[in-house]
């Protein structure tokens, strides 16, 4: 399933992706009517959405789940040598 990203993703309902993102899941992925798709909001959650319009400049979504996943940690080690 294909990922898009909303920075404002709502909790439920419908909502538009941007102009780029509706272009790149409708002319650029051929995306249709119906077909389900994910959208992240770089925050933890996870959308998983059906489309209902394919326009590609304002693509209309529903939100069918909505998950949570926290982010990840990611701790860096770093080593120094005196020469």
């Amino acid at each position: 399933m294909d990922i898009f990203y909303e920075p404002n993703l709502p909790e439920q309902g419908s909502f538009f992706l941007s102009k780029e993102e509706s272009h790149h899941c409708i002319k650029v992925l051929r995306n249709k009517i119906h077909e389900s798709i994910f959208v992240i909001d770089g925050k933890g959650r996870r959308a998983q959405c059906k489309i209902e319009s394919d326009s590609d400049k304002n693509c209309q979504v529903l939100i069918e789940k909505l998950e949570f996943k926290s982010p990840k940690t990611i701790f860096y080690s770093y080593c120094f040598s005196a020469n």
